[in-house]
């Protein structure tokens, strides 16, 4: 995934679930530090939009 389209669903979701921005943002920061430690951008923000899918997705089930 490339980053103009990775931060365009984060701030998607940090207006859907201001409950959990906290934790998006700990995804994104993570991301982008392991791609400062060499790791591929396209496969970190893969990883970061399936972290945070499966966050929000834990919330709701617990919300419910």
């Amino acid at each position: 995934m490339d980053e103009k389209t990775f931060l365009e669903q984060v701030k998607v979701w940090l207006k859907e679930y201001p409950d959990l921005s906290d934790q998006i943002e700990e995804y994104v920061m993570l991301a982008y530090d392991e791609i400062e430690s060499g790791q591929s951008s396209f496969h970190e923000f893969e990883l970061a939009y399936t972290d945070i899918k499966d966050l929000i997705n834990d919330s709701s089930i617990h919300i419910k």
